[in-house]
Order: structure tokens, then C-alpha cells, then sequence
């Protein structure tokens, strides 16, 4: 419970099936849980650059001497947090850390 001004306002959240519920103050919100089963796009090509050996900076500037990116690491950073890398960005990630983006078909 978090008091702010003359107002209390109270967060609960839970897993309730595929959504996720958040109850702030009296009112209800209700969050679909897409990403459930996914691994987050930060920790993956983070667990990638760990295994090559890559720091974030070491990353953001070799994007920026072969493909062009900002050199700026907030920027980076931020894209990879908010999970608004595109698909030509996370491709170009994959290529400088050496690896491909491939699609494989599921076992069903």
C-alpha cells in the first residue's frame, strides 16, 4: 500500500489463468499474459552475448560500425526493455554475435 497525497492507492496482482489481474485502488485491470511461455527478448540475446563473450557496449559498437546503429547504449538498452526490437534489428544482433535467426518447424 503506497499513500500519495490524500489518496491510497493499492496494487495487488496475480496469475489468474491467461491474464494477468491488478487491482489499483477499487478499480479492476486485467492484463493478457502473451509473453507467458516466451523467454523476454532481453534476457535472450543477453544469455547470447554472454556466451560470446560480448559486453552491451562492445555490442552496441559493433552494430554501429557494421550496421549503421546509434552508438548511443541507452538506446539499446531501452529498445531491449521496452521489447521494441524489430525483426531486422534482432537479426542484425544475431549477425554480429554470430549467429542466424533460424525458423524451425514444431513438433505438434
Amino acid at each position: 500500500m503506497r499513500e500519495r497525497g490524500r489518496h491510497v492507492a493499492v496494487k495487488d496482482q496475480w496469475e489468474n489463468g491467461d491474464r494477468t489481474d491488478i487491482r489499483i485502488g477499487g478499480a479492476n485491470i486485467y492484463k493478457l499474459n502473451e509473453r507467458k511461455n516466451i523467454m523476454n527478448i532481453q534476457r535472450e540475446i543477453k544469455s547470447y552475448m554472454a556466451r560470446e563473450g560480448f559486453s552491451m557496449r562492445e555490442l552496441v559498437e559493433r552494430l554501429a560500425i557494421t550496421h549503421k546503429w546509434s552508438k548511443s547504449l541507452s538506446n539499446f538498452s531501452g529498445k531491449l526493455q521496452r521489447e521494441s526490437l524489430r525483426y531486422k534489428e534482432a537479426e542484425e544482433v544475431a549477425d554480429v554475435l554470430g549467429y542466424d535467426i533460424v525458423w524451425k518447424k514444431r513438433k505438434e
